[in-house]
Formats: structure tokens, sequence, C-alpha cells
């Protein structure tokens, strides 16, 4: 009761002081400095304060599974977001102080994000297939108090605060790197070789990793990459998603990294908790 109160009290005070309108003033105010401090999350490397991702699939495997979410908010300040403007891909990371962690949430929060209600929202006809993709909408997850609330495009929210509240996300760096995993889990997923992918003759392939064996590590059943290995793989997919072709047919790579992406598995318990970098 006591979350659903201040939820309450930071979607009214935020909110309205971000708007223009000028509503009535209630019989005691409410000071939106005061509500600020109280905001509390998590402060552990591998919570997730805010993500702004998607929901749904295109029905390729190999592509949902690499997808990076564009910008991800760690309890201890680690920021990770796509770089929206670099061709090939890049997800760039920093380390963020509370204050600006706070400053960012009273941002969300006062766009409306606990007023949106998702019954009032898009209804969408259920997929009867469960091999069929299922449509590709917008998400933005926050975990306060230990309670999480998603809201996505199906919800009532205005029709540019995804992208507004996106941009201040992919913004909050002044100082961005270039991440780069420590480690991963990778995967190799066989098919028909495709005129739209980039192709890597297996020869070559095998010349720089003779004890990878693309044949062995299935969807299900994915290896632990570390180090120079877990950088090239890396580097491989977020560069234009290549196959590697050998007698007729095509090796398209999935890397996943722990944390970063939310459908990864965790990494195994003796490697190195740093997979996400700083």
């Amino acid at each position: 009761m006591r979350r659903l109160l201040i939820f309450g009290l930071l979607a009214l005070a935020l909110f309205g002081a971000c708007t223009p309108l000028n509503p009535p003033q209630p019989s005691e105010s409410v000071d939106a400095n005061a509500i600020g401090s109280a905001l509390d999350w998590d402060r552990s490397p591998e919570a997730v304060v805010v993500r702004l991702d998607t929901t749904g699939s295109t029905g390729d495997p190999v592509y949902d599974r690499n997808t990076i979410p564009f910008c991800t908010l760690f309890g201890d300040g680690h920021l990770m977001w796509v770089d929206p403007f670099a061709d090939p891909e890049q997800v760039l990371e920093d380390r963020l102080s509370d204050q600006a962690i706070r400053d960012f949430l009273e941002f969300v929060i006062g766009s409306g994000f606990y007023s949106w209600d998702p019954t009032n929202g898009i209804l969408l006809p259920v997929t009867q297939e469960p091999d069929e993709p299922s449509p590709i909408i917008e998400r933005i997850a926050i975990t306060l108090f230990g309670q999480t609330v998603e809201q996505t495009a199906l919800s009532n929210w205005p029709r540019e605060a995804f992208a507004t509240i996106l941009d201040r996300c992919q913004h909050l760096s002044s100082t961005p790197t270039l991440f780069v995993p420590t480690g991963a889990w990778l995967s190799a997923v066989p098919g028909a070789m495709r005129s739209d992918v980039p192709s890597l003759p297996w020869d070559m392939f095998a010349q720089s990793f003779p004890d990878l064996d693309l044949t062995a590590i299935p969807l299900d059943s994915p290896r632990w990459v570390t180090g120079e290995m877990a950088r090239v793989m890396w580097e491989i997919v977020r560069e234009g998603r290549m196959q590697i072709t050998r007698d007729g047919i095509a090796y398209r790579l999935i890397v996943q990294v722990p944390g970063l992406q939310p459908a990864a598995p965790a990494a195994p318990a003796q490697a190195d908790s740093a997979s996400t970098g700083s």
C-alpha cells in the first residue's frame, strides 16, 4: 500500500510539474523535490532500473536473439544504449551518478509514466500459430521500491512519449565509451544461404578459430566465450549479422550478453561478473 501511495504521489507531483496546464491547486501542496529525494532503487550492478526495448518477434530467431535493448540503466549507474546514428550498430556505455539517475527517473515519471493505463489502450488479435511473428511493440519498464511497472505502445501514452524518453536516455552521458563484452554466450543456427546477408567462407573462419565448431553450438547448447573470441564474435554480429557458409549451408551467429539482453542465459558461476563491461 505504501508503494502504491508513493507511486501515486510521484505521478501527481512530477507530471504536474512538467505539464504546461494550470490545474487547480490541492489543499496540501506536494513538494516534487522531496518526492524525488525519496526515490529508491536496487543499486546492485545486475538490477535493471529502467529499460527501453520492444516486445514481440520478427519470426527470425537469430535477429530476435541478437537484438539489443535501446537503452538500459542498471542499479549501480551503469548505462548501456544503442547509438542511434552508428552504422554498423554500436553499443555505448557510461556510469551515471545517483543525481543523474534521480533526474532521469523524475523526467520519466513527470512525463506521466504512472498515469498511462494499459486497460484503455489498443487491443491486438492473439497470434494463433506459435511460430508466427508477433507485433513489435515499444516498451518502457521501471523498477522502483522493488516493484516493476511496464508500459507499452498499446497503453494510452502520448504519441511522442517513447521517442522523447529514449532520446533523453541516449543523451544522459557526456563521456560515452564503446562497449565490448568480456564474456558472452555464442550459438550458431544453420539454414539456407541468404543473398541479403554478408557471407564469410568457412575455411577463413576456421583458420582464425580452429577450435570453434559451429555445428556443436545450436540454440539449446550455446558456448560461453571470453576475451578475444567474445569480442570478435560480437563484432561479427553487430557489423552485419554475417553468415558463415559451407557446402551450401549458412551458419548465422547469435551472441548474447548476460544482463544486457533480457533473454540471455546467466553467466557461468565461475565467469567474470563484468561481462557487461564497466
